[in-house]
Order: C-alpha cells, then structure tokens, then sequence
C-alpha cells in the first residue's frame, strides 16, 4: 500500500484485499481515480508506515496550521490549513530575529531559542514553516523588541512593552 498526495487529496494505492482496512479507516472509492482516497489527513495518518514524503509533509504543514497563526484553506477540498505569513511579516520576523542575534543588540536569545533562533537569523530569508516557529519567538521576546518592529510581524502580544 502507498499513500500519497495529489489534487488535494490523499490517495491510497493498494492491492485488493486491503480494501476493507481502507474502508474501515475511513478512505472511500473513488471512481475516477480508481483508488480510495480521504480528505482527512487524520484517518491517512493511521497508515504512516505508507505515507509518502509528500503526504507526510502536507500532514505536518497541517499540524504546524493549528497553532495561534492566521491560515487560510490550502484548497477548497483539502480540509487542510497551512500557515500564510506575507512577506512583509516574514521579513519583520527575520529583522526581529537578527537584532536578537545581533552582538551588539542589549538582548539576546535564551539558551534554550539561542541555536536555533541565530541559525534562522543567518539565514538569507524565511519559509512558510520557519515563519510559524519564528512569529513563536517574536511573540516569546516582543518586550526586548521594538515595537514597531513586532506590530509589522502580526503577532498580538498583550501587555508588550516598547523597547
């Protein structure tokens, strides 16, 4: 059995007698493709030994959607929601992550942020996916930032105070 996905839908190919388990798991047949697929990326999940790497990654996009970010429907029939940042919120992001990073900036990334926070800020832009874990630490170390710089990223921080 493979499980992939295409058209924004997961599709099952397998054999025959693996039918039922499909079913049961809740795939339904679909004629045109010739194969039982789900738009609930759940029930692809208990097949994750046959998960390909695309199914597994349309799968993680949608885990990393329901956190606290803005999404919008990655397609009308998927059911699954990624992160959308603009660029603009990106590149704040990035700028908030290099001033942390930066030497001679007063403040400067826990222990615990520092490997992972300076990796991303060296980089020469963010993804989609750094995006979520970076609007993460912009939201954590909003009270060291400037203000400006944090309401440009989107994130609502209560209570921030201007740096």
């Amino acid at each position: 059995m493979l499980i992939g996905f295409r058209d924004g839908v997961f599709v099952a190919k397998s054999i025959y007698a693996e039918r039922h388990a499909l079913k049961q798991a809740g795939f339904v047949w679909d004629k045109e493709k010739r194969a039982w697929v789900t738009h609930n990326p759940n029930v692809a999940l208990r097949f994750p030994d046959w998960l390909t790497d695309k199914a597994r990654r349309v799968i993680r996009e949608g885990a990393t959607a329901r956190g606290k970010y803005p999404t919008i429907e990655a397609s009308a029939q998927s059911g699954l929601s990624v992160p959308i940042f603009t660029d603009q919120q990106l590149a704040a992001a990035h700028n908030s992550l290099r001033l942390l990073a930066s030497p001679s900036y007063p403040h400067h990334f826990s222990p615990d942020d520092a490997t992972f926070g300076v990796s991303m800020a060296r980089g020469n832009h963010l993804t989609q996916k750094q995006g979520a874990y970076a609007m993460t630490l912009v939201r954590r170390y909003a009270r060291y930032l400037p203000a400006e710089l944090v309401a440009e990223t989107g994130v609502s921080v209560p209570n921030a105070e201007p740096a």
